[in-house]
């Protein structure tokens, strides 16, 4: 069959035309080359390009120092061990675990017993056989089990790999490029070029940013020359097929930004020394400032809404600007201070633990594969921002030097990173154009949202959460994010994460805010107005109404608006809803796992010791029900959900506030 399918077909019919036009061209090549054999052979020139002899030229020549690795990484991460800049043992303890297969994929260990299931799903057992990439179904709803392509795709990305290179530059004596080569040559032999599970374009871009870190963090350690070998011909096969499957589309989001930064990454690499990597690079070059334009706003926050796909899609800008700018490319002023904002934005939304709250979808996704920190601590792309920045601010969010500095930058970063004075973040920010409000003070914090859904009106890896926050108080995470723990393996269970129930809002009428549809649709109806926010150095309100409701046969217009008081650890709500007739409205509270719910006379919250008061007005009826939490995906830990139930007619005010126990009493 050399036609693309009927939903790409359906699919594409929906895009403007030139969209269509350049789909349609990019589907008829590659029906043809699958029809003739081309992958083949495209193989198998590359295999024949790289010779012995162009290997030694490759290692000996310029084309190797223009990678994305500064040639002293090495010395510079072994200097940083020896002052404690880093943690070396705790690196090497990762690399360990990586060769022993004892280290885990999305929450789930990987098998030891059995070859690398590059194509399985190992939690259940379910295999998608070789075949063209082109002829998998990823998200077929029902399916007899919850299995899910994400496991085999997250275990290809290969990200486990650069971090036995790390440990080869700390501990020389160990077998850690054996180990990376018997890996690489398993991933090769079961991945045919462009006929396996794992060659998706999303995933072969993440793939690439792995094995340009591991060549260039590899080449200045004098390494044996079979691993060097299997990663040029890996480079030449990633450039050859993302050239080809480039994810363009009129609303692009991170699978573009990875295909553009991965060529990138693998032209530069590659640069006078295989053919085709000065056309990669250039194209890649030329567009990557335009992408940074369109998908960071002007306040440097992420347009998919989502906090882990903003870390992923600033990484791997931030790996953009620093090869650029390596290879002496010209950078726009703009791209610099829109990956500036976005590693303040980053910043401010680090919570007093040193974690990010699970705003949206979050695949737990890295492109900075260097500290292999949880998912959700952006610190070690915020204190490489600090850096690239010169930002005292960020270096203070980040408290400590990550272990991608040394690599990415060369020894002159250590001396930066003494010299660059610790400044303090403010205590609160309003993203305008993200539509974020946030404040941390001491060991409080509040974030709330005052944005559309994401994607520019049309969900993606957003939620429907307007109007919903997150609180800490008195360094214990107390109102939380549940997140979303799954995609295509469980439709159900992601349309419940990504709900209006599962966030920290309102709901009327047992109605969305806005209604989803398929895997990734979320309406635009509820679009935020009247936004507005004030801070006086001690207490922040901040309000915004939303008319996602005005689609009832009795139209609803809702008002929230948000009174917090950091140094005193209370959070005032007052939800205003203008309407004529009947509503059952529900105001939805999702705890963290820790938190324990006590009922009698008083409703309190107690975790670590610490107790708080809820308090309502009216004639709420509070349901405390069992929930969920997802911090990571693949990964589900139970919650309390309360539930404020009132019905209500006409113009009506609710308010509920939490406050410290002994302040209450």
């Amino acid at each position: 069959m050399f036609g693309p399918s009927i939903s790409l077909i359906d699919s594409a019919l929906r895009k403007p035309p030139s969209v269509v036009a350049q789909r349609a061209a990019q589907e008829t090549r590659l029906a043809v080359m699958r029809g003739l054999g081309g992958w083949r052979r495209l193989e198998r020139r590359i295999e024949h390009w790289w010779t012995g002899q162009r290997v030694r030229q490759y290692v000996s020549g310029d084309a190797a120092r223009r990678g994305l690795i500064a040639s002293d990484g090495p010395v510079a991460l072994r200097a940083a061990a020896d002052r404690g800049l880093i943690d070396a043992d705790a690196l090497v303890a990762i690399a360990r675990r990586v060769r022993g297969r004892d280290f885990e994929v999305l929450g789930a260990i990987v098998p030891r017993d059995v070859p690398w299931p590059w194509h399985t799903d190992w939690r259940w057992n379910q295999t998608w056989p070789p075949a063209y990439f082109r002829s998998y179904q990823h998200y077929e709803s029902p399916r007899p089990q919850p299995y899910d392509v994400k496991f085999p795709w997250e275990l290809s990305r290969l990200g486990f790999v650069p971090p036995l290179m790390q440990a080869a530059a700390l501990d020389p004596h160990g077998t850690w490029v054996e180990c990376a080569t018997g890996i690489l040559e398993d991933w090769t032999r079961c991945n045919p070029l462009a006929h396996s599970i794992g060659w998706d374009p999303m995933e072969a871009s993440m793939r690439a940013v792995a094995l340009v870190c591991t060549l260039g963090m590899v080449l200045p350690l004098d390494a044996q020359r079979p691993v060097v070998h299997r990663l040029l011909r890996l480079l030449a096969a990633h450039g050859e097929f993302l050239w080809r499957t480039l994810e363009y589309t009129d609303v692009r989001g991170n699978h573009y930004a990875a295909n553009l930064v991965a060529l990138l990454l693998l032209g530069l690499a590659l640069d006078g020394a295989y053919p085709g990597a000065p056309t990669w690079w250039r194209y890649a070059a030329r567009t990557i400032p335009r992408e940074v334009e369109l998908q960071l706003l002007a306040d440097g926050v992420d347009f998919e809404k989502s906090l882990a796909y903003h870390r992923l899609v600033t990484e791997l800008f931030v790996l953009a600007l620093i090869a650029m700018e390596r290879a002496g490319l010209v950078i726009p002023s703009l791209m610099r201070k829109r990956l500036h904002s976005a590693c303040t934005y980053s910043a401010l939304c680090t919570r007093p633990d040193g974690l990010t709250p699970n705003i949206g979808d979050n695949d737990s996704a890295r492109a900075l594969l260097f500290d292999l920190a949880d998912p959700r601590d952006h610190r070690p792309l915020v204190g490489l921002g600090s850096l690239l920045f010169r930002d005292g601010g960020l270096r203070g969010t980040a408290s400590r030097l990550p272990a991608g500095a040394p690599w990415l930058l060369g020894r002159n970063c250590l001396a930066e990173w003494d010299a660059l004075p610790v400044a303090a973040m403010p205590e609160f920010a309003h993203f305008s154009d993200g539509g974020v409000i946030v404040v941390r003070s001491g060991d409080s914090y509040l974030w709330f949202d005052v944005g559309e859904v994401g994607l520019a009106g049309r969900g993606g890896h957003g939620h429907n959460d307007l109007l919903s926050f997150e609180l800490m108080l008195g360094g214990v995470p107390l109102v939380v994010d549940p997140g979303c723990p799954v995609y295509s393996g469980d439709l159900k269970t992601r349309n419940l994460f990504r709900s209006t129930a599962y966030h920290n809002g309102l709901r009327i009428d047992g109605q969305e805010v806005a209604p989803m549809s398929g895997w990734w649709r979320i309406g635009n109806e509820a679009v935020p107005s009247s936004v507005a926010a004030t801070w006086d150095g001690f207490q922040t309100t901040a309000r915004a109404t939303h008319g996602g409701y005005r689609r009832l046969d009795d139209a609803v217009w809702h008002t929230r608006e948000l009174r917090f008081s950091p140094r005193k650890g209370v959070l005032e709500c007052v939800d205003t809803l203008r309407c004529r007739r009947r509503h059952y409205v529900e105001r939805f509270l999702h705890l963290s796992p820790d938190v324990i719910v006590m009922q009698g006379h008083l409703t309190r919250l107690a975790c670590k010791g610490r107790e708080w008061l809820l308090s309502w007005e009216g004639e709420a009826q509070l349901t405390v029900e069992e929930g969920s939490v997802s911090p990571g995906y693949g990964v589900i830990k139970n919650s309390s959900i309360l539930v404020l139930g009132n019905t209500v007619e006409g113009d009506t005010e609710l308010r509920f506030a939490v406050t410290p126990v002994s302040d209450a009493t």
